[in-house]
């Protein structure tokens, strides 16, 4: 070959490339601005829809306003009582019959179709916000005026009145918004009011008008135009990647082609993707993926070499992908038609789930797109598991047991037991401890229930402190055992010093015409009927436990407690009181406090002065010793008297402010054996007072907070007494 055509060759060679690069930026550039072009002129019809569908509505209401009026002026307008919301109308004082009386004597005034679609639009623009007008170049009243954007189009109404309405975004009140006018024209009833300013039949004389804010049509148009982003990059993308394989088969022809080949791929690279190219048997042809992609760590334990290109899919890929994908590859390059995949692959303790999309591409090619959709499979998994499971307790919802239930009925699954159980004292473990205890206590108790149960029996939360089970193949017997096995369970465990108990009710579904929904109600009713005593004595159960687990806690407490109840039995005896009265008096000495036992034990073994959050969590123990000991059919007569203890006898105590007699005697008598057992007591913020002291208070302090009888009686009785008798 001679110099020259060796020359000729090379240029010819150099001119393939030029073209070739020039193909590409073309089908690329072309590509691009199309789908640019479509989005574009899609972004903008999503706006011009939106504001069309704001006309519609805005069309609606003036029409409908319209009408309203038109009936109005029919009937010459409407009388209505004279108030000070529609009063008469001065401008209406030419009518002779603008007021009338009726035969009772009720004044009546007349409002015409302006003033009443004037008031109508008021009512409607706070309910829907759309601001509705009555407008004319000349109106009656000069609150009917039109504003400079409605005079001009009160003019073009006049000029053409082939006109049916104008529409136009602009500002109104300081904002941009839609507005809407229909015109309407000169009735014969229109001219009983409007007769006298020269109007005659057919004239335009008015407007209705609408307008509505732009504001949330453009969150809506900003929300719809979003919307198009997804579509139209997959879109691009998709065509941008059948592009770069059509270039890719071109380079085939050209070895001068190659170096543009690598910088197609950097940019496939860019492409969160992979993609893959078949031969109809499994042979990898191509292939642009990242080496951190998750496939490809799965690939490269089984690779020969450093690339995938040449080798078969079973040379790099677990059987169990291979199975599915192989096939595909078949059914793809049979057909012609895309084939959508999905295989997961367990690897490392985590399971990786992959979608593919095959597509044929020549004769007896393929090209795929593989994404990794782990996180979408987790998320939608997740999402299930929160559809059909509590929250708080993890076990199975109602909906789901619902559904599960109908599948469950069936004859082979015979004999078919419900177990229903309550959670006994979760209000009061709520009211006593806060709500944080009380989920401990249910979450405690769904824990029992999966150990003493078997695995595929259903088990759910079926409403706030209720369970309900559903045990398949299990008889009568059997479902008396597992209700058993629970009590035993819950028995030995405790929250907040709380022993854990359910009220349980169970029934069994023996014959196939039985309905599995009555053996419900009836496990249901069983478990209420065994709740109404269990729960009434788990409430004193739940009262003991406070109690014995506050003194343990706080031992000065018990102390306190002894000898305010010792002091206050005497003073119910000096008073004269029952005998029944006096041994209740000491119960209430040794209780009074047990609304302490909730209390951060921070605050109440502080040294230092109490915050104002501190002190308000201390003024709260009344009232939740009160709803403690009131669930207690043996404790509720002194709950009422451990609210009222550190009410005052001036009215300034809390919590309710009660005053002088009101306060209840019991209660009475207790707040001084209280004060005086607290002033000669050591406490952690200080020490003791002396006798004196504490008696000098008590005096101080008679009548504003102590009941001045029961001071004295405390005073020159049973303190002298206790005196003496030491």
């Amino acid at each position: 070959m001679s110099q020259n055509k060796k020359k000729q060759k090379t240029a010819a060679g150099e001119a393939r490339e030029i073209n070739f690069c020039n193909l590409r930026l073309k089908l690329v550039v072309g590509w691009t601005l199309l789908v640019i072009s479509i989005f574009l002129w899609n972004w903008k019809q999503v706006k011009v829809s939106t504001v069309k569908e704001a006309i519609v509505s805005l069309r609606m209401t003036a029409e409908r306003d319209l009408a309203f009026r038109t009936w109005a002026a029919r009937h010459g307008g409407v009388y209505v009582p004279v108030s000070p919301e529609s009063p008469p109308n001065p401008y209406l004082a030419f009518l002779e019959e603008r007021d009338v009386t009726t035969t009772t004597g009720q004044k009546l005034t007349l409002l015409n179709p302006a003033y009443i679609m004037r008031q109508v639009n008021e009512i409607g623009e706070e309910l829907t916000g759309v601001c509705g007008h009555l407008t004319s170049l000349n109106p009656v009243n000069p609150v009917n005026s039109a504003d400079a954007w409605e005079t001009e189009v009160l003019k073009a109404f006049a000029q053409n009145s082939e006109i049916e309405e104008i529409t136009a975004i602009t500002d109104y009140n300081g904002q941009d918004s839609i507005r809407l006018m229909i015109p309407f024209y000169t009735e014969e009833h229109c001219l009983k009011c409007h007769g006298h300013q020269g109007y005659q039949i057919g004239d335009v004389y008015g407007a209705i008008s609408a307008v509505t804010p732009l504001e949330p049509y453009m969150a809506i148009i900003i929300s719809r135009q979003k919307s198009l982003i997804p579509g139209y990059a997959l879109l691009w993308l998709v065509g941008f990647a059948g592009l770069l394989w059509f270039l890719k088969r071109l380079e085939f022809s050209s070895e001068s082609l190659k170096a543009n080949l690598l910088r197609n791929r950097a940019m496939v690279q860019a492409i969160p993707d992979i993609i893959f190219h078949y031969d109809e048997n499994g042979y990898y042809r191509d292939a642009e993926f990242k080496n951190e992609s998750k496939l490809f760590q799965i690939m490269k334990d089984k690779m020969q070499s450093d690339t995938v290109i040449g080798q078969n899919i079973s040379d790099v890929l677990p059987g169990e992908i291979v199975a599915v994908l192989l096939p595909a590859i078949k059914r793809a390059t049979a057909t012609g038609e895309m084939q959508l995949i999905d295989y997961s692959y367990s690897c490392k303790n985590k399971t990786l789930h992959f979608e593919e999309r095959l597509v044929k591409e020549g004769d007896g090619e393929v090209i795929s797109i593989v994404r990794d959709v782990t996180e979408q499979k987790e998320f939608e998994a997740n999402l299930w598991y929160q559809s059909f499971h509590d929250s708080l307790t993890g076990l199975y919802n109602r909906r789901f047991f619902e559904a599960e239930m109908a599948t469950l009925d069936v004859a082979e699954n015979l004999p078919i037991s419900i177990i229903m159980g309550d959670v006994n004292g979760l209000k009061l473990l709520n009211d006593a401890f806060g709500h944080a205890a009380g989920d401990k206590l249910l979450q405690e108790a769904a824990q029992i229930l999966r150990r003493s149960c078997r695995s595929n029996d259903i088990i759910a939360r079926w409403g706030g402190d209720e369970f309900v089970i559903i045990l398949p193949r299990t008889s009568r017997e059997t479902a008396k055992e597992i209700v058993r096995r629970i009590k035993a369970l819950g028995a030995q465990t405790e929250i907040e010093s709380v022993r854990l108990s359910i009220s349980f009710g169970y029934d069994t579904k023996e014959n196939e015409d039985e309905d599995l929904t009555d053996v419900l109600i009836a496990a249901e009713s069983y478990m209420y009927q065994n709740k109404i005593q269990e729960s009434l004595d788990e409430a004193c159960r739940f009262v003991q436990s406070v109690y014995d687990a506050f003194i343990k806690k706080y031992p000065v407490e018990d102390l306190h407690a002894c000898k305010v109840a010792e002091i206050s039995k005497k003073i119910a005896s000096t008073i004269g009181l029952s005998d029944a009265l006096v041994q209740e008096m000491e119960m209430l000495g040794l209780l009074h406090d047990i609304g302490r036992a909730t209390i951060n034990e921070n605050i109440l073994t502080k040294k230092g002065k109490l915050t104002q959050d501190e002190w308000n969590a201390i003024k709260r123990h009344p009232e939740i010793g009160f709803r403690i000991l009131n669930s207690c059919k043996d404790t509720a007569e002194i709950a009422h008297y451990v609210l009222a203890h550190h009410e005052r006898y001036d009215g300034t105590g809390y919590p309710s402010g009660l005053k002088g007699e009101e306060i209840p005697l019991q209660a009475r008598i207790l707040a001084v054996a209280d004060a005086f057992v607290a002033m000669t007591s050591n406490h952690p913020f200080r020490e003791a007072q002396t006798r004196e002291y504490a008696i000098a208070e008590l005096q101080k302090n008679a009548g504003t907070q102590f009941d001045p009888q029961i001071v004295k009686i405390f005073l020159n009785h049973v303190l002298l007494e206790s005196a003496a008798s030491s």
